[in-house]
């Protein structure tokens, strides 16, 4: 009869030491799972902030300290910009000006866009990356269409710096025609005068969609 008892006190004292080894582990695996989701948000609440200043310095065309160190501005971008908006009146001397000063003034806006856009493409990567690691412990809804919103933003983004880079094209297109002996008037010329213009449109457009979106994810 004790040994009876001392048997089953083994096996009751076995199952309880295995039931308290089953807690203290689901106690722990439930604690690490919090504490992976609490650093996760506040990852992507860094990644988040690191977009949002990102996104605002490359909607006003403008550049971080870094790309500004790598890409520098003219330093005759006023006489530059004087010139593009009085094409139709300048002598044959101060359009050859007008095409020097392209080579260093015309594309310096496109290019610094296109840095903006890139480093925005690598943050929106990292922020998509953290976001698909917390959809593993849970399915936040409004994080999800934020992700969705920042696409849009950044292809916007990268749609603009298309655009201007292909309007500074056909500012030196406009420019060269003009050396040459062409008219204002002429069919060519006003053909790229008009698409230049419609490019000036669609970044308008794109800019005050882009700026929806950004108030929408600034909430």
């Amino acid at each position: 009869m004790k040994k009876y008892i001392e048997e089953n006190l083994i096996v009751a004292f076995t199952l309880t030491l295995i039931a308290a080894a089953l807690i203290i582990g689901s106690l722990v695996a439930h604690y690490s799972q919090r504490r992976a989701e609490s650093l996760l948000s506040e990852r992507i609440q860094v990644e988040k902030s690191t977009l949002l200043n990102l996104a605002t310095i490359t909607d006003r065309n403008g550049a971080d300290a870094i790309i500004e160190n790598i890409v520098n501005d003219c330093s005759r971008r006023s006489e530059y910009e004087g010139l593009l908006e009085s094409l139709e009146t300048l002598s044959k001397k101060d359009l050859i000006s007008a095409q020097n000063l392209f080579e260093s003034c015309g594309t310096f806006y496109a290019e610094r866009k296109a840095l903006m856009v890139a480093k925005l493409e690598r943050e929106l990567e990292a922020y998509v990356d953290f976001v698909a690691l917390l959809s593993q412990f849970q399915n936040d809804v409004d994080i999800n269409h934020q992700v969705l919103a920042w696409k849009d933003l950044v292809s916007l983004e990268s749609t603009r710096s298309s655009l201007l880079s292909d309007q500074a094209h056909l500012q030196s297109k406009i420019i060269t025609l003009l050396i040459s002996g062409s008219l204002v008037s002429s069919k060519e010329v006003i053909n790229l005068v008009r698409d230049a213009g419609e490019i000036s449109e669609l970044l308008s457009v794109h800019d005050h969609r882009i700026d929806e979106l950004r108030a929408s994810l600034e909430k």
